[in-house]
């Protein structure tokens, strides 16, 4: 069975339920899984969805404990749970990889999930600490360069497929039983 991980930074809402005691639950567990949810809870960071979070990877889990509201400490210290989940279980776990793969467009259609940006413009959507100056600096024209100064143009389908793979993210469409929950980490 493979192992999944999620932070809780302090001062977040899973730092301040203990999930070995209640498990987790989506903020709004009665909303239907669409492929635009799944791509607002990934890309923009929405709570009002029916999704919770996973990561493959205790480095990036801790990264996000870390990352909480208020700074950890050895005395208040933030979590990384340890989830074990098994096929046989009632709850849907998707790829948000493979669901926006699905529905991209054809290489013909004019609108497209690629962005038109430098080389390095993609390192700057994957960083977890956004450098705005260069998302948003005007790229480059074809001769003779007389176009209309603007930021490359980045779709929520790549923002939202890059985040999940710079986190290992998966999601469970529904709640994670508290028999789910096999450790939680300090980490500071």
């Amino acid at each position: 069975m493979p192992m999944f991980f999620k932070g809780a930074g302090r001062g977040t809402f899973w730092h301040l339920r203990d999930a070995r005691a209640d498990g987790f639950l989506p903020q709004s567990l009665m909303l239907d899984s669409t492929l635009d949810r799944m791509m607002q809870h990934v890309a923009r960071g929405s709570v009002h969805s029916p999704y919770v979070s996973l990561s493959r990877s205790f480095p990036v889990a801790r990264a996000y404990a870390l990352a909480g509201k208020q700074r950890p400490t050895a005395k208040t210290p933030a979590w990384v749970y340890e989830i074990e989940l098994s096929e046989g279980m009632i709850l849907e776990l998707l790829d948000p990889l493979v669901e926006i793969a699905k529905s991209l467009p054809s290489p013909w259609d004019r609108l497209s999930y690629q962005h038109d940006g430098p080389p390095e413009y993609l390192a700057s959507v994957l960083s977890m600490k956004w450098n705005r100056r260069s998302l948003r600096a005007p790229i480059p024209q074809p001769p003779p360069g007389i176009g209309t100064p603007r930021p490359p143009n980045l779709s929520l389908q790549l923002e939202t497929m890059a985040r999940a793979m710079r986190d290992a993210e998966v999601l469970v469409f529904g709640s994670i039983p508290k028999e789910c929950v096999k450790a939680r980490y300090a980490v500071y």
